[in-house]
C-alpha cells in the first residue's frame, strides 16, 4: 500500500507541477503581449509543441530532442526576429522552447536519479554520460511529465487559441 502511494503521490506532483508552468507561461504571455492575435499565436505554438514533445523524444531519443530543443530556445527576439518594433526590442522575451527547455530540466532535476545536480549544465552532462538503464528511466521521466504538460495545455490552452 505504500509503494502504491508513492507513486501516485510522484503522480500527483508531476501533474502539479505541471499545471502551475502552464499557468506561469499563460500569465507570461498575457503579460508579454498587447493583441489578442499574438497571444492566440503563442498559445497555438505552444499546444503544438506539447503535442509533438513525447513523439520527439521517442523517436530522436532524449539527448537529440533536448539538444534540438535547447538550439530553438532563445533568450532574443522572439523567433529571432530582429526590429525596431516594441515586441522584438525586449531582450528578455523567451520563447515556446526556452519553456519546455526548461521543463525539461526541472523534470530531471525532480526525478532524483542523479546526486546532487542543481545546474543545467551538470543535468545535461549526467543524462549524456549516464548508463543505459538510468537513460532510459530520464526517458520514462521525462515521458511522464510531458504527458501532462500535454494534458494541461490541452485544457488550460484550449479557449484561448
Amino acid at each position: 500500500m505504500k509503494e502504491t502511494s508513492l507513486i501516485v503521490d510522484m503522480n500527483r506532483e508531476k501533474a502539479l507541477t505541471a499545471y502551475n508552468n502552464i499557468t506561469m507561461y499563460r500569465k507570461y504571455v498575457e503579460e508579454t503581449y498587447n493583441e489578442e492575435w499574438k497571444r492566440k499565436e503563442e498559445y497555438k505554438k505552444m499546444k503544438s509543441c506539447c503535442r509533438r514533445l513525447p513523439v520527439l523524444i521517442k523517436n530522436n531519443g532524449l539527448i537529440n530532442a533536448m539538444g534540438f530543443i535547447k538550439s530553438k530556445s532563445s533568450f532574443s527576439a522572439v523567433d529571432g526576429v530582429q526590429g525596431d518594433s516594441e515586441e522584438n526590442s525586449n531582450p528578455n522575451k523567451l520563447n515556446v522552447y526556452s519553456y519546455i527547455y526548461s521543463w525539461i530540466i526541472d523534470g530531471l532535476v525532480n526525478s532524483k536519479l542523479f546526486d546532487d545536480v542543481s545546474e543545467e549544465v551538470k543535468i545535461e552532462e549526467k543524462v549524456l554520460m549516464a548508463d543505459n538503464k538510468t537513460y532510459q528511466l530520464c526517458i520514462k521521466e521525462i515521458l511522464e511529465w510531458t504527458i501532462w504538460y500535454k494534458k494541461h495545455v490541452e485544457v488550460m490552452l484550449e479557449k484561448e487559441s
